[in-house]
């Protein structure tokens, strides 16, 4: 029998419930509970059989036994938030685990704690430290640009950790776009591809932690984050990610400099009017101005849209998908984004105007359309 606060357990168990699934095995679904005899901490761990995390969180008074126990997380979690404020007592039973609190009782149905999954051993091959504010920032801005499992490429449903000589860049990809956002790091030279819902439930994470780095831990399968009182460990993508590097364009042919939403209020506007299975619209960039068009020929509409702005180069037209760029514009930092254009097939760069900070920096890449008529 222990006893735990109500409030703590709701906050502590949230970036878990993206692990716990109704697919696979039932103990996939539950929380393995374990409090240490004469201990006044409780461990909380779930796993779905690739990603497992655990949260060390503190009871309000030891525990006088060794308690041990596997429930289903998300009934837990869902009976807690409808409980009152203040302490609750957990307790075995012969039907499984009783739950008490000041004016009622509840019993949930257990999992046998021996078949949930043993922790995942890393044999630390690579050892590093990053900060929670830039890594947090980074997942936000490269996780849209993922592929969906479907797309039946590994690599490009992934996030790539790519560090050389104390720059570590963050990058996401498609094929059809692409997020990178570099960061100086104390990690060594190497890569990994992190599964995205493995990305995912570390973005959660870090949301909740109240720490101000990641240790990062990593072989050639398994990754481990720890921050605070928390931890995931994660295997790896076995795949290679494609050479990034060379696609992010150095010297674009023209530079526009536009407020985000100016930009942003234009492309959904002309979207209103452009052809629904390519979302494309047509940018024409010219000194001093560019004119969005978007048309719809199945259904005779069309929309010409011209707003002025700082922009130097030669004349350039691209044919781009008007909802991914309202994507990668969202993702951006500061109130003005930066278009690299070249003339062609290559794709358009873009950046923040200013960036926020001299040890990160983001930048993306998003391919022209090409219309089989």
């Amino acid at each position: 029998m222990i006893k735990i606060d109500r409030n703590t357990l709701i906050k502590r168990i949230q970036p878990l419930l993206r692990v716990a699934t109704i697919k696979g095995l039932p103990v996939y679904e539950c929380v393995l509970m374990e409090a240490r005899k004469y201990e006044d901490t409780i461990r909380l761990s779930c796993t779905n059989g690739d990603i497992a995390v655990t949260c060390t969180m503190s009871l309000p008074e030891k525990s006088p036994e060794h308690f041990l126990t596997c429930v289903p997380a998300r009934l837990l979690a869902d009976m807690f938030k409808q409980l009152p404020e203040g302490e609750v007592t957990l307790e075995h039973t012969e039907q499984g685990l009783a739950v008490i609190w000041n004016a009622g009782r509840s019993s949930l149905y257990t999992v046998d704690w021996l078949d949930f999954p043993s922790s995942q051993k890393i044999e630390e091959k690579t050892k590093g430290t990053l900060r929670n504010e830039t890594l947090s920032g980074a997942l936000k801005s490269v996780i849209g640009s993922t592929a969906d499992d479907s797309y039946g490429r590994p690599a490009l449903s992934s996030i790539n950790f790519d560090c050389l000589g104390g720059i570590l860049n963050i990058v996401a990809s498609d094929s059809h776009q692409l997020m990178c956002v570099t960061m100086n790091a104390e990690v060594p030279d190497g890569s990994f591809l992190l599964p995205e819902a493995a990305a995912q439930v570390l973005k959660g994470i870090l949301a909740e932690s109240q720490e101000e780095t990641t240790e990062l831990s990593c072989d050639d399968v398994h990754v481990l984050f720890r921050s605070g009182e928390y931890s995931m460990t994660s295997n790896l993508v076995n795949a290679k990610f494609p050479k990034y590097r060379g696609i992010i364009p150095t010297t674009p042919e023209g530079i526009l400099t536009i407020d985000k939403a100016l930009l942003t209020g234009t492309i959904k506007r002309s979207l209103v009017f452009a052809n629904k299975e390519h979302s494309n619209i047509i940018m024409t960039f010219s000194e001093g101005k560019v004119t969005f068009e978007a048309k719809d020929l199945m259904y005779g509409m069309q929309c010409t849209d011209v707003i002025g702005c700082d922009y130097s180069g030669p004349k350039i037209s691209v044919n781009i998908k008007g909802h991914t760029l309202l994507g990668i514009i969202a993702s951006m930092q500061g109130e003005r984004v930066e278009l690299g254009v070249t003339e062609g097939i290559n794709p358009l760069r873009i950046r923040p105007a200013e960036q926020e900070s001299e040890n990160e920096s983001q930048v993306a890449v998003l391919m022209p359309l090409i219309i089989k008529k």
